[in-house]
């Protein structure tokens, strides 16, 4: 596993090859990689941590492990205070913004080391950040979202225009950029009785709601096999998912299944 900063931005690089220096010119090396985000209050080696992902790697793509705004090695001021002063609101919609706003210099770095597409594996946080950028740059081309909606509506916030950033920025609102790009939604099987649906996640958003809205203009646009939804089941029926190296090896199980699929022939993409 390679550290490495790139346009201000840390990760991790998982790679399954050890290169000569005469090969990292050599045209056969790995074209495509996946992006993999952590969720609200990971970071990148959170992620890494769980072989799963970096089993991802193989000889045609590589797989990195990034810090979003305000997480991991980004994060320069005390969370908890911030939150305490202003709101846990502001800090995931915060983090939010300031990671998609500074995501396409880090394809830009990215692209000049050879990169020329990415797919995207987002968690919770990393799921909204997937599909923004689905939605905002045509070098990403597919993504497996776990547990991060499309329809953005923040609780009111302090900070006036961060609130109408998030809102005109939700990717429901510019749907029509989405329906030629491979999309994976995955969630996990909940009991209202025993668990509590990702808690920390301030978006009050109806899942459903968002999952029909994509559902319907995937369908009008004559892409219906682009988009797929997959609801993970717990391996006892009497239990919730406590175990979370058991759930992300799910997660990560559907990412190695729809990122090798291939893309359909009309096509001109996520934890």
């Amino acid at each position: 596993m390679e550290h490495k900063w790139l346009a201000g931005i840390p990760l991790l690089q998982a790679k399954i090859r050890d290169q000569e220096p005469w090969q990292y010119f050599d045209a056969r090396l790995p074209k495509k990689a996946v992006l993999v985000l952590h969720g609200l209050r990971g970071c990148k080696e959170q992620m890494a941590q769980f072989e799963n992902f970096s089993d991802m790697a193989n000889p045609d793509l590589d797989v990195l492990f990034v810090d979003q705004a305000w997480h991991g090695e980004r994060n320069l001021f005390d969370v908890a205070a911030f939150m305490l002063q202003n709101s846990p609101e502001a800090y995931f919609w915060g983090s939010l913004l300031e990671t998609c706003l500074t995501f396409h210099n880090l394809l830009d770095a990215l692209q000049l080391e050879g990169y020329q597409e990415f797919v995207v594996m987002g968690h919770d946080l990393g799921g909204y950040v997937a599909q923004w950028l689905l939605v905002n740059d045509s070098r990403v081309t597919s993504a497996v979202v776990f547990e991060g909606q499309n329809v953005w509506e923040p609780k009111k916030l302090k900070a006036v225009r961060l609130e109408e950033w998030v809102r005109e920025n939700s990717p429901h609102l510019q749907i029509q950029q989405l329906t030629h790009k491979r999309l994976c939604l995955v969630e996990r099987n909940q009991n209202p009785q025993i668990d509590n649906p990702n808690p920390t996640n301030p978006n009050q958003a109806d899942p459903e709601r968002g999952y029909q809205r994509l559902k319907t203009a995937y369908e009008y646009a004559g892409n219906a096999t682009l988009l797929e939804r997959v609801v993970l089941q717990p391996s006892s029926a009497n239990s919730p998912w406590d175990n979370e190296a058991e759930l992300l090896a799910e997660v990560q199980e559907q990412a190695i299944r729809f990122f090798g699929k291939s893309a359909e022939p009309a096509i001109a993409l996520e934890l």
